[in-house]
């Protein structure tokens, strides 16, 4: 018996120009429809398109075998004589990982990238072993001149850091290496770090999603008042300091947090109501005490502290630029390359290279990617590189 697709599902399977998202909650059917999709494509002989010309990109190797299994079913089972012949064809779609598409790009244009045609995936294990000692023996060489020089710029940064020992700063270069590696260009990234995440404009952006914060927990607060005092006069009174609040702007909270001191809280109950409203009260009481806490410093306090660590972000960026510049030489080395290095070399290749490019882009007609919410930015730079002419 076919299969009922709901309106939404229907536009889906049937569009066939431009970009989609398809937006879904887990079980709604998004495999099912993106292997249905799969079909309707192939079987509009408008199209003119085989199995060779569509790109199907996923995360696991699990969820393609899955694709690729539905796939054969849904052709093998097709009403159409000819469509069914089409089953060995299946194989010649793409239904693979990101990973594995990158890899085999890079095998295949192996000599575009100064590689020998034997290139292999480095363990992980064996990569992150290899970049920690690498930091290690950078950061004895950097303690070495903070000792000779204690107004180097890392001087400073590691007093601010280290306690016992230099963990807290492995971990940040660590986690900022991790970061880039998902960026389309982790040098570029890494270099214009301090420009883009200490402008004006980012740091108002990030306090004013801070005061959005604050008023969307002051909403909540209101929520369990009604629900849990009902009409009562204590609900009333709370919603009232709640709603005497000033929320034009975090500043004029802030003040006012100030001048309130201690007083920054829900009005007490009176006596005899504390069991009928106990329960919801407290939850209330203590959300309200967590705004305060969030409303000590004003947005110049705030954009001041944050500039403070600038410093810090510039010594980090430096030493996590240079690990990652040591690492790809030793990866070239060894001709060996992690997950994360070979995606960075895929995108290289069709980045730089327009006849790379341009083969991609004539053969995959159609490109499809499951669980597009995962998506990195570096992913994101590479489909749209080969989506677009």
């Amino acid at each position: 018996m076919a299969r009922m697709w709901t309106d939404k599902q229907k536009e889906a399977l049937n569009a066939k120009q431009g970009k989609y998202l398809v937006a879904a909650g887990a079980g709604s059917g998004k495999t099912a429809v993106l292997t249905q999709r799969i079909m309707e494509l192939i079987k509009d002989k408008s199209l003119n398109i085989s199995f060779e010309n569509l790109l199907v990109l996923t995360f696991t190797n699990k969820a393609a075998n899955e694709m690729l299994e539905r796939t054969r079913e849904l052709v093998l089972k097709d009403e159409d004589p000819d469509i069914r012949k089409l089953l060995p064809d299946v194989e010649m779609a793409t239904i693979t990982t990101y990973d594995s598409f990158f890899y085999s790009l890079v095998k295949q244009y192996h000599y575009e990238l100064g590689l020998p045609k034997d290139v292999a995936i480095l363990d992980e294990t064996i990569g992150k072993v290899t970049k920690r000692r690498m930091l290690d023996q950078m950061l004895q060489e950097e303690f070495q001149k903070a000792n000779e020089d204690p107004t180097a710029p890392f001087a400073k940064f590691a007093a601010n850091y280290v306690r016992a020992d230099e963990k807290a700063i492995v971990e940040l270069v660590m986690k900022l290496d991790s970061v880039a590696d998902l960026k389309p260009d982790r040098e570029t990234f890494l270099r214009n770090y301090a420009d883009e995440y200490y402008s004006d404009s980012f740091i108002q952006n990030n306090i004013d999603s801070y005061f959005s914060v604050i008023k969307d927990k002051l909403e909540y607060i209101k929520d369990p008042l009604i629900r849990g005092y009902g009409e009562s006069s204590t609900a009333e009174k709370d919603e009232e300091f709640i709603n005497s609040l000033p929320l034009d702007s975090l500043d004029s909270l802030v003040e006012y947090r100030k001048s309130l001191d201690k007083k920054f809280a829900l009005p007490r109950t009176a006596p005899g109501l504390s069991d009928a409203v106990g329960p919801n009260k407290k939850l209330a009481g203590d959300a309200l005490k967590e705004v305060g806490k969030l409303c000590l410093l004003t947005s110049s306090e705030l954009k001041e502290r944050y500039l403070n660590t600038k410093a810090d972000a510039l010594v980090l960026c430096d030493l996590t630029l240079r690990l990652g510049q040591q690492f790809e030489a030793f990866c070239r080395e060894k001709a060996a390359f992690t997950f994360a290095g070979i995606a960075t070399l895929a995108r290289k290749a069709i980045n730089e290279n327009p006849i790379i490019r341009q083969a991609i882009h004539d053969r995959y007609t159609y490109i499809m990617v499951d669980e597009y919410q995962d998506t990195s930015d570096l992913q994101e730079d590479f489909l749209n590189a080969i989506g677009c002419k």
